[in-house]
């Protein structure tokens, strides 16, 4: 394989030198044209499915290759600045923003009056978890939460006896062949601590939580006592963590048994899983163990979907426990910007992914502007009005998109419930609206608008594109009414998230870069090579770019109750046996699986994927439902119909019933 990647380069290093030459005169010169952008105003032009990225798949020796030249003189010079230009990655150079930019998506709650909710939120958990929405008759289903619970309850299992049985799982799924690789650090006694404490409560009719005594586990992008905070590294974490992130702790509190920390892509920089360093290889998708999880939560999507526990946490920044939980036929959850704490968790970008503990000194001056969902007003630094714009340490807080990965809706309700809440130590969503789960139950989908932008939602394989279109009018058929919406300027949203995110990985990362460079896996040094081509004006006319999108769906949203798209473009894509030991960039993957992501990331509005079926080679594929921010209730209320739309659930073929 390398071979033909070898002469591929050798054709493009030098169509790059004479390329650039041709078109440096049209870059950054005094005479550009600029292309105006209108404030508040979507730019009128003809409707086109996005655009997708040109770069060859490379592994072996040509990724080998192409890293070297990447960070030498000639690659930043001339390859890297034509990958840029051929991406469109270059396009904040041509447009000319007036808004002013929003570092931070935080949206301040819309101020309602409050209504007395027919049930309670603990009411409504506990009609859910009376009630499966996945029927056992029709087949193979999932082990959840209720199953856990039936089992304490009726006393059929202990806690104590269910962690015996994880230990034992643990030890022989890494045996087996393909190992799966989920769970990377786990200790057999910190399991057995928690189990026998909830047996305990159990025995007394003393539990905490619908939580207690459920199997758990965490990316390795969190600290979690007393594991090593590597996040899918070689390099960090060289000694066991001595304080819990907040999610983990919130967990602990509510009893549930952390069976370990989950594999991850390192530090978050791809959309597959792929991670071949010492510590992690690569996970394997328990449906098809020759196809990738999908990324970055890679090892907390595979851990549920093959039965080791109902319940695991990620991060998501560019779709990373969305794309793996579609990939692996689970569910999962991007809340709100700020709703769930990422208190320690690594700081890798401030605006779309995980901020942590690892501080710098902070950036006096730098700010965050947080949007009402009203009209937009001048920056003021007056409490009372509905827009705040205000200096923000960006450099020393968590700044993230934590979610859960669960074998059901109801199960992402529940751990959503426990876990959205304002955190003292994360200084985002402390004004954040109380999570409820309104309405969740209801019989039907009446008086809900679902918004669907076909060209967009059309922009993906033919066979997912046949099954989500079935899954919307199953929506239609339950009362909902499909609106057709535009969703403007998609590829401007694509090109400023991934300068957002890059931008702020390599700045983050720079010391780690220069340190450890020949420690990281090849695609990582890849993906921070490109990162370094984007420049200061690139990264606020991004900023620009949020703004205006902001806007764009609070005008949306007003018609709307949310967006439907699918949830990836594709199915998990294959393992290749050089993938094993050098790992792969493939940067058209990428832009295809972050396709629907990346307006939740961006903007920070809230998605929830489901999964509604299976392609023809027997792949998971699944659907998302995107609402406004603070509004998960009608995503999970949506996503609880969504489940009655897929008849059957196939059963992995990694599984492990733990209950048994």
């Amino acid at each position: 394989m390398a071979s033909p990647l070898l002469l591929l380069l050798s054709l493009l290093l030098p169509a790059a030198a004479f390329y650039l030459c041709c078109v440096r005169r049209h870059t950054g010169s005094a005479g550009a044209v600029l292309r105006r952008r209108e404030p508040g105003r979507a730019e009128k032009r003809g409707r086109s499915p996005p655009r997708d990225a040109w770069a060859p798949r490379l592994c072996g020796s040509g990724l080998r290759l192409f890293v070297h030249v990447a960070n030498t003189a000639f690659g930043q010079i001339c390859l890297l600045p034509f990958l840029i230009r051929l991406n469109n990655f270059s396009l904040m150079r041509s447009l000319d923003i007036h808004e002013d930019p929003t570092f931070i998506p935080e949206v301040a709650a819309e101020v309602t009056e409050e209504k007395s909710e027919a049930k309670s939120t603990s009411d409504i958990i506990e009609q859910l978890v009376d009630t499966r929405s996945d029927s056992a008759s029709n087949g193979f289903s999932f082990k959840g939460i209720k199953d856990y619970l039936d089992c304490y309850r009726s006393g059929k299992l202990t806690p104590s006896q269910v962690a015996t049985n994880i230990i034992a799982v643990l030890e022989d799924c890494d045996k087996s062949t393909p190992p799966l690789r989920a769970i990377v650090q786990w200790d057999r006694e910190q399991i057995m601590l928690m189990a026998e404490a909830s047996t305990v409560r159990y025995r007394n009719k003393s539990t905490l939580s619908y939580l207690d005594g459920i199997p758990v586990c965490l990316k390795e992008e969190f600290k979690v006592v007393p594991y090593h905070h590597r996040v899918g590294t070689v390099y960090l974490g060289t000694e066991p963590e001595t304080e819990d992130a907040t999610v983990a702790r919130k967990l602990r509190e509510a009893g549930a048994i952390i069976i370990g920390v989950s594999n991850m892509h390192e530090l978050g920089t791809g959309t597959t899983g792929c991670n071949p360093n010492r510590y992690h290889k690569i996970p394997r998708n328990p449906y098809k163990p020759n196809h990738y999880t999908g990324g970055s939560s890679s090892g907390s999507a595979a851990a549920v979907a093959a039965g080791l526990c109902p319940v695991a946490i990620g991060t998501d920044g560019g779709g990373s426990v969305r794309i793996p939980a579609s990939f692996c036929g689970v569910v999962g959850l991007k809340g709100t910007f700020g709703r769930i704490s990422s208190h320690g968790s690594l700081p890798l970008s401030y605006s779309t992914v995980s901020v942590g503990k690892r501080t710098r000194a902070p950036l006096q001056g730098s700010c965050c502007v947080v949007f009402s969902q009203g009209r937009r007003s001048e920056p003021t630094k007056d409490l009372g009005r509905k827009v705040l714009f205000t200096p923000c340490h960006v450099f020393t807080t968590d700044l993230s998109f934590t979610g859960p990965i669960c074998t059901s809706v109801a199960d992402a309700a529940i751990v959503y419930s426990i876990l959205a809440e304002p955190d003292p130590l994360y200084p985002y969503g402390l004004k954040q609206p109380k999570a409820t789960l309104s309405d969740m139950c209801a019989p039907d989908l009446k008086g809900l608008k679902l918004g669907v932008d076909w060209t967009f939602f059309k922009a993906c394989d033919a066979e997912v594109l046949s099954i989500c279109e079935k899954a919307v009018e199953h929506l239609r058929s339950l009362g909902a009414s499909v609106v057709e919406v535009s969703l403007p300027e998609m590829e401007e949203v694509r090109v400023a998230h991934v300068i957002c995110i890059l931008s702020e990985m390599r700045d983050f990362l720079q010391p780690d870069f220069n340190k450890h460079f020949h420690e990281m896996n090849l695609d990582t040094r890849a993906n921070l090579a490109l990162a370094s081509q984007f420049t200061a004006l690139d990264y606020i006319t991004a900023n620009r770019q949020r703004t205006r999108s902001m806007r764009f769906l609070q005008e949306i949203f007003s018609t709307v109750n949310c967006i439907l798209t699918p949830a990836v473009a594709c199915t998990a894509p294959r393992i290749y046996e050089s993938d094993l030991l050098t790992g792969s960039s493939d940067s058209s993957f990428t832009v295809q699986s972050m396709r629907f992501m990346q307006l939740g990331n961006f903007t920070g509005i809230p998605g929830l994927v489901v999964p509604i079926g299976y392609s023809t080679a027997g792949l998971p594929v699944s659907f998302q439902v995107m609402a406004k921010w603070w509004d998960e209730a009608v995503l999970l209320r949506i996503g609880l119909k969504l489940e009655q739309f897929r008849h059957q659930t196939k059963k992995p073929s990694i599984y492990y019933d733990i209950l048994a």
